[in-house]
């Protein structure tokens, strides 16, 4: 960056300069002599970090981009255009295209070095609480992790349009809640990639059947879904910070599903609640627990449709040109369960412009699909694009400047909603490899504390 800034960014230092120069004199002279000597600088330390930084989160998120592109066009096999052939012929060399097409053609034997190696979690100990780990709170960012609120200069470099877009994100992510995480910070060194991002992630990830004008236009899949492909993602390339967030979130969808979290929720007396409550979480935890081996799981915490989905999208991380062997089963469950849905009055099917039902469910399914590989591959990622900034997990906030930033850590938001002690073992053991085999090789093994965790804890 510093080679370059002669050649491609000086004009703007020496513009700078002479405006500075202009407003406090305004002379002419003044301005050019100012303007001739920033020429003659090299670009300052602290701009050209904050160059790097940018560049670094610019890399991340096209490597993030191009991970979720392939996992789609992979997994549900896209075909070229009709003229794309013809337009390869005309432009690469023979040799190239021949060695595309070998690749093409690969069955995908050796994708499964693009994650790491599974690791096989003691369930019985676990459950047992012989094993009790809590979450490591590691440290070690790529590029610094800068809240706005306390460098209000982050904000009016551009007129506050970062500040103002990246809030999509801020409210949006946390579902109302004012909570501007670790990601946020980092996409305030990407100026429009912060603009942009939150307002592209939100209707694909989280949105709940949105409708337009009659017709639905997102959230065609349900959150407790979409969740389970996160959980299973994050469990396979263990990425920290996309297993740690959307553990919460699971345990927030199951809350849900049990008339305990958000509206609309059924009335019921306070024993009522308690014990939905109960259930609720006992039920994520198993999720959390046993999303490896399904098989494995207590009855009822996996239905036909969730083991489908889970088995498709290991396959789509893992070995993306395989994932078709198992979308019929994926596809046949969710026909199953958006006619129950329909019938239950939980869903309304889209008819628009009276296409009759068969079509509408055929359409329907076409659509949670796409959106399925979609999240899938965002989501995919992400979890690498954040393990290689070493995104680190929110610490609690305080005050500054008058802005609302008086909220909890991470962890003492699991605390708030639920996160039981063994979800988190499993998470942190899932992350941390070295720590288990230190447990299975200790006779009675202690509790162990976040900070001691940390010590071999990996992103």
């Amino acid at each position: 960056t510093k080679r370059r800034h002669a050649g491609e960014t000086a004009w703007m230092a020496r513009l700078e300069a002479a405006r500075a120069a202009w407003r406090g004199a305004g002379s002419p002279e003044q301005a050019a002599a100012a303007a001739a000597a920033a020429a003659s600088r090299e670009l300052p330390d602290a701009a050209n970090e904050r160059m790097v930084n940018a560049q670094l989160v610019e890399l991340a998120f096209l490597c993030l981009q191009f991970v979720a592109l392939t996992d789609v066009f992979s997994g549900l096999a896209i075909p070229d255009e009709d003229f794309f052939p013809g337009v390869m012929d005309s432009i690469l060399p023979r040799e190239l295209i021949e060695r595309l097409e070998r690749l093409a053609a690969d069955a995908g034997d050796g994708d499964a070095a693009f994650t790491p190696p599974e690791v096989v979690l003691p369930l019985d100990l676990i459950e047992t609480g012989a094993f009790a780990v809590a979450p490591a709170p590691l440290k070690g960012a790529r590029v610094p992790l800068v809240s706005y609120e306390r460098e209000p200069e982050q904000a009016t470099r551009d007129k506050g349009l970062t500040v103002g877009g990246v809030q999509t994100g801020v409210w949006g992510w946390s579902f109302g809640e004012y909570f501007p995480g670790g990601l946020v910070y980092l996409l305030m060194h990407h100026p429009e990639l912060a603009r942009f991002e939150p307002p592209y992630s939100l209707p694909l990830l989280f949105n709940e059947d949105e409708w337009r004008n009659g017709t639905q236009t997102g959230g065609f899949v349900s959150r407790r879904l979409k969740e389970l492909a996160y959980l299973r993602i994050y469990v396979t390339t263990r990425a920290r910070y996309g297993l740690e967030h959307h553990t919460m979130f699971l345990f927030n969808v199951y809350k849900d599903e049990y008339g305990v979290g958000r509206p609309p929720k059924p009335p019921m007396d306070k024993d009522a609640e308690k014990a939905a409550r109960e259930r609720a979480l006992r039920h994520a935890e198993n999720v959390v627990l046993y999303v490896q081996d399904p098989d494995q799981a207590p009855a009822g915490t996996f239905s036909a449709l969730d083991e489908a989905l889970l088995d498709w999208v290991e396959r789509l991380v893992v070995r993306p040109h395989g994932a078709q062997a198992a979308e019929g089963r994926l596809r046949a469950e969710l026909d199953a369960e958006n006619r129950r849905e329909a019938r239950a009055g939980v869903r309304r099917l889209d008819l628009d412009p009276g296409i009759g039902e068969a079509a509408a469910y055929a359409r329907l399914l076409d659509h949670q699909i796409a959106e399925l590989a979609m999240l899938a591959g965002h989501m995919d990622g992400l979890g690498r694009a954040m393990t290689m900034l070493r995104l680190e997990s929110e610490e609690k906030a305080t005050v500054a400047g008058g802005y609302m930033t008086e909220r909890p850590s991470l962890f003492e938001a699991y605390d708030y909603v639920g996160v039981t002690p063994k979800a988190r073992t499993a998470n942190e053991l899932r992350l941390n490899p070295a720590l288990l085999k230190r447990l299975q090789g200790e006779a009675a093994p202690a509790p162990v504390s976040g900070e001691e965790a940390a010590k071999t804890g990996e992103f």
